[in-house]
């Protein structure tokens, strides 16, 4: 995988520059073509060292040491970073997936969400996760249709009956039956148990006619849990927009 990394920039590369390349053209030569047009890769020689241990270890069967794995994720670390930055005027470590969402306020929620991850704000990190798993499910009303918030008004209904008070018999029927829909259109979307578990872990969230979010049950969530809700969401929602 760190050697399709670098392989994947490099023929990135190779189209960015317009250098004509064959389909089948081996690693090896699209370095050389890259040397001939006088663009210089960083790390060539770690590059080579990683590309002689993959030949190893694929028809070879040479595993590499764990040691020695963690050495090579540290090179391709540092290619992808240089090259990044010198031929695309991009900070790698400012890439996100997120990016490739491609409705606009999905993708806003989500961006806001990672950025509060990285300033350790948990709390407006999850708020916005709520909202983006909201309008992920909203993309997909027309397959399921949402479970309509005048259900929760039966409530009312029978909290005003005598020697009646506190009942929430539909409040907890609309949120069951949402979960049920959920859990339904993660099966449509093939989405892995494990994954769609992270996702149903945020809270809910509604929106209001005026556009206002109110997001309910605000709970501690730790950092990696959270962080890989926010990266199920990014995927669901690549996923939905190669929807038919």
């Amino acid at each position: 995988m760190f050697q399709d990394c670098v392989e994947l920039l490099i023929w990135t590369l190779l189209k960015h520059i317009g250098l004509p390349v064959q389909d089948q053209s081996s690693f090896a030569k699209n370095l050389e073509l890259l040397e001939k047009a006088n663009i210089n890769l960083p790390h060539k020689a770690r590059l080579l060292e990683l590309n002689k241990a993959r030949v190893g270890f694929k028809h070879y069967g040479n595993l590499p040491a764990a040691e020695e794995a963690s050495k090579f994720q540290q090179y391709v670390g540092d290619f992808l970073r240089s090259s990044m930055s010198t031929h695309f005027g991009e900070s790698y470590d400012d890439l996100s997936l997120t990016d490739l969402v491609s409705i606009d306020e999905l993708r806003e929620h989500l961006k806001s969400a990672e950025k509060a991850v990285a300033s350790n704000d948990m709390e407006l990190a999850m708020r916005e996760a709520s909202i983006a798993k909201a309008l992920v499910f909203r993309q997909l009303e027309r397959i399921v249709p949402a479970v309509s918030a005048d259900l929760r008004h039966g409530d009312a209904i029978i909290n005003n009956l005598p020697n009646v008070r506190g009942v929430e018999l539909f409040k907890y029927l609309t949120l069951y039956l949402e979960r049920i829909r959920q859990a339904a259109l993660a099966g449509l979307l093939r989405l892995r148990m494990e994954d769609y578990s992270h996702i149903a872990l945020l809270p809910s969230a509604i929106q209001f006619g005026d556009g206002r979010w109110q997001v309910s049950g605000l709970t501690y969530m730790n950092r990696d849990l959270l962080v890989r809700s926010i990266q199920c969401l990014v995927r669901v929602s690549i996923r939905i927009a190669a929807q038919p």
